[in-house]
């Protein structure tokens, strides 16, 4: 058993900067065998929460694994000479993985797997895993505050953050929540170099809609500090009417259908542009079910 306590950075230790990126959309369901019982396990479990399993979707054909994404994904975006996909430039690739975190708000469609603990097993080295989820687009915010924690650490030099969502729910949600339209996922990498640094993580809870604007422009006014910073909003924000304007140079929205994804897809396909490379980039999102504002800043190392 392995057993981890609160992590202590050293005074004056590196922190973590965003290094290198991939990103992909799949567009078929997995193609990987599923287990016969799966339907009679999962009417079993959602029986308990008054729950039922949906007559309009096939359990066996539908959907996206999200080790399969990461089993694609993860050795492209590590491979020496980048593999294959949409992967930002970078440098060494191959060093072992300290930490890793996956983040998520649709269920995947394999409950009796760790994927935490699958990914892990993909990287090179060790690392530590953990699994982000029932937060909406929270998770991935929660993530990162977490890295943020572990930056710096003894023994702790590379990170890895995935962020993936798939189309198909097997049983009706019991609460309302934003559905993707394609199965994506985004894969952050983060070195202990001193060439990027990651900035502060905000996310406050209980703020109506009609205020989520204010307070995404008045983090942007504080987090953009003397330069111009790039904005990359989520879905989430959408629902929240037109944005006031912001103190920011550029501002960027995430691909519509991807309330998870969304705003990371933008930040990795920025990673080479003048839009995002050498800026503080600030991501912001609201889950309007959980009521959450998020946003989180990044100080992007120039090509």
């Amino acid at each position: 058993m392995y057993c981890a306590g609160p992590a202590i950075a050293g005074t004056g230790a590196p922190r973590f900067g965003l290094s290198l990126g991939g990103r992909h959309v799949f567009d078929e369901a997995s193609t990987r065998v599923r287990d016969q019982l799966l339907g009679r396990y999962l009417t079993d479990m959602l029986g308990q929460y008054g729950l039922v399993l949906r007559d309009d979707v096939d359990i066996q054909n539908s959907g996206h694994f999200y080790g399969e994404m990461a089993k694609s994904l993860i050795p492209a975006v590590l491979a020496p000479d980048g593999g294959r996909g949409e992967v930002s430039p970078a440098g060494s690739r191959q060093r072992p993985v300290d930490l890793l975190i996956f983040a998520f708000a649709i269920a995947d469609l394999a409950p009796g797997r760790s994927t935490a603990a699958y990914l892990a097993h993909l990287c090179p080295g060790e690392p530590l895993a953990f699994t982000i989820c029932d937060q909406g687009i929270a998770a991935p915010y929660t993530a990162l505050r977490l890295l943020g924690a572990y930056s710096g650490t003894a023994g702790c030099r590379r990170a890895l953050l995935m962020v993936a969502e798939q189309a198909t729910t097997l049983y009706d949600l019991p609460a309302p929540a934003a559905m993707p339209t394609r199965h994506a996922a985004v894969l952050l990498v983060f070195d202990a170099d001193g060439q990027s640094s990651l900035g502060p993580v905000r996310q406050v809870r209980g703020v109506a809609p009609e205020a989520a604007h204010d307070l995404v422009s008045a983090a942007v006014t504080e987090l953009a500090g003397s330069g111009d910073v790039t904005l990359i909003t989520g879905n989430g924000l959408d629902s929240c009417g037109p944005p006031p304007p912001l103190a920011c140079g550029q501002h960027l929205a995430a691909p519509p259908g991807q309330p998870c994804t969304g705003a990371w897809w933008e930040l990795i396909g920025g990673l080479d542009s003048t839009a995002i490379a050498g800026r503080r980039v600030l991501i912001a999102d609201y889950d309007p079910t959980l009521e959450y504002v998020c946003i989180a800043a990044i100080d992007v190392a120039p090509t």
